[in-house]
This record gives C-alpha cells, structure tokens and sequence, in this order.
C-alpha cells in the first residue's frame, strides 16, 4: 500500500511551520478564487489542500479578552443555556516542556498544587448560583492543560469531589483527566478514580525511545507501557491514549510499530495526531538551527494517517473521528464530539476558555 501512495504522490513542498502554512492558505481563501475551495483531486491524500487553515476543526467562534472577556462573563452566565453542555479544566502546569508543545505554560513545583485547587474549587462555588452554570446538566468535564496528572494525589481528588457539588453533572457524565505517563504513580490514579475520574487521556505521542528522549519526553518504552497497563488493570475507567505521527526522525516503521503496541494494549481508544511544527515552539527553533533534522512533510504524515486508518480498521476498532478509533463501547468521546459543535463550554481554572450562549 506504502509504495503505491508514495508512487502517486504529487504534492508542493510543505510549510516549514503551521503558521506560515495556514497564512498562505487563509490568504487563499480570502481572494475568494472558486479553486481555493475545492480539493486537488489528482492526489487528495497527499495534497488535497495547500496546508491546513486552523489547528482543530469546528465552529469559528468569536473570542474575547481580558477586560472584555470578562464583561461577556458576567453577560453570558446570567442567562440560561440550551443543548448539550461541556466543562473544561484548566491545570496551567507542567514537570517538563516538550520540544513540540505550545500550551506550556508554568514550571510545576509540589507547593502549588494545593493553592491551585483551593482557588479552583473556590471558583466553581463562586459561580455554582449562576443560572448559566446550575440550569441544566453537564454532559462531559475535561481536564486539560498543561497536564494535570501534574497535580499532587489528594489536589487531583479535592477537585474532582467538588464537582458534583458545584456542577449539576449528567447521571452519565463523561469525566476525563488528561495527562502522561510521567510521574503518574499508583496513588494518583487511585485518587483521579475515588474522585471520580471515568476516563483518562494519556499523551504517549510515541513508543520510540529514541524518538521520545528527541523530543524531550522523559519516560522510555517498557515505563510506558508498564504504567498503562496499570491503570487499565484496575477496569474502572476508558483508557485512551494519543499518538503523533510526523517527529523528526519517525519513520514510517517506527510509526508502525506504535500502531501496532498500541493495539496490543487493551485499550479504550487511541487518537492519531498530525505533528504541528508551531513557530515559537522549541521544536522549530532545534529544526532551523540544524539541532533536528525536519519533520515530515505533508505527504509523508498522509502515508502515516493513511496507515493509522488501515491498521485499526482491519483490528476492528470503530472509528469515533477522522482520527480517533475506539476499541470498546466505555470510549464514548462524548467531551471531544461536543466540542467541534457550538454547544456551551463551561470554563474554569487560569488560562481557560470557554463558548457561552451567543458562541463566544
């Protein structure tokens, strides 16, 4: 299959970064030419459009800051919401930065993990009485970040138990904690489980050691795939975890192979990620400095993307996204299938957004 794709494959040459690939795209679409908006049919897979316009599919909302972000709060969570809702939880820490990663945002130290929890549940009782926040239920709750397995074990559960006080959760809400395998010991997930956790999402990116310490990830292969079985073993939860496809380095065996431990794994679901080289990340900065060699091109993530699509449709995964499979029916992705609507997004924590009422 590989030979055939690469043998059809006529493509321009990537963009060295997603920021100058989606100007020159968005430039496109603003001259308003019929073509700009058509798939190159000669080689769809390879080179369907010039380079992506956005990171993520899904409503362009209208978003506001600071003072006036805060003007539309005060706005929008007085008045009633309709349809499904979601919540975000934002944990602006990490242990380490990743070369690739454009959400860093704050070293993590052990002392303040306790003062962030305390100021995050005190928000959420702050504005329990809001009728945007208390008039109708919850559907999902997603820990995002930074990563918030970062959170020391009983801060991760003080949070999680404020929940259900603070937020009117459906009977069957959708409560995922985000995070990696780093430093999440026996005793976090315990407590991410007693508080309520019913799903994890866990960035593995890859299983390649090598491809791993490249990128500055901490844990090798065996670590990674001794932590996940733990926490698959205690059978209390969706256990889905996130690979990329495109570091530098990472070929088309390599990738291979974390598809295939992946399967291994009894896993919920798996997401399938293309690398995005952001140009303020550390990662295009060791590109351009010859430190790293370049990631893959356009054409080359399509073979990967195309392989993922091959490799769990044939192990009888079901395909829940474009690049999200599901192994068995506790994957629901119940927080990232609202999310590419125009459903409320409920927001809380330093650093995060939400969608109100009028979709901002």
């Amino acid at each position: 299959m590989q030979s055939q794709l690469s043998a059809q494959k006529m493509h321009a040459p990537s963009p060295a970064t997603f920021e100058s690939g989606a100007l020159a795209m968005n430039e496109k679409l603003r001259s308003h030419a019929v073509e700009a908006y058509f798939a190159n049919t000669h080689d769809p897979l390879h080179a369907a459009f010039q380079a992506k316009a956005v990171i993520h599919s899904g409503p362009r909302d209208m978003s506001v800051m600071g003072e006036e972000a805060r003007s539309a709060f005060d706005v929008l969570s007085y008045e009633p919401r309709s349809g499904k809702c979601l919540a975000y939880i934002h944990v602006p820490f990490c242990e380490t930065r990743c070369l690739y990663c454009l959400f860093y945002q704050n070293p993590y130290k052990p002392e303040h993990s306790h003062a962030f929890a305390s100021r995050l549940i005190k928000e959420l009782e702050l504005t329990s009485a809001r009728v945007s926040q208390n008039c109708a239920p919850v559907h999902a709750v997603y820990f995002g970040g930074g990563t918030p397995t970062a959170l020391e074990a009983d801060d991760l559960k003080r949070i999680l138990k404020a929940l259900p006080k603070y937020l009117p959760l459906a009977n069957d809400c959708e409560i995922t904690v985000e995070g990696r395998i780093f430093n999440f010991t026996d005793e976090k997930m315990e407590a991410a489980l007693e508080g309520g956790a019913n799903r994890f999402s866990l960035g593995i990116q890859s299983f390649n050691s090598k491809v791993r310490q490249s990128m500055m990830r901490v844990d090798d292969r065996d670590a990674l795939i001794s932590r996940l079985e733990k926490l698959i073993s205690y059978d209390n939860a969706a256990v889905v975890m996130d690979l990329i496809y495109g570091f530098p380095g990472q070929s088309l065996q390599v990738w291979e192979d974390d598809l295939k431990t992946a399967a291994s794994l009894a896993l919920d679901g798996v997401d399938c990620y293309q690398l995005n080289v952001f140009e303020k990340s550390p990662l295009a900065k060791y590109i351009a400095h010859g430190k790293l060699p370049a990631a893959a091109d356009a054409a080359m993530k399509a073979d990967m993307f195309a392989m993922s699509v091959e490799h769990f449709t044939n192990a009888q995964w079901h395909r829940l996204s474009n690049n999200h499979w599901g192994r068995t029916t506790r994957e629901r992705n119940i927080y990232n299938a609202l999310g590419k609507s125009a459903c409320d997004c409920l927001a809380f924590g330093c650093g995060a957004g939400g969608r109100g009422a009028s979709g901002r």
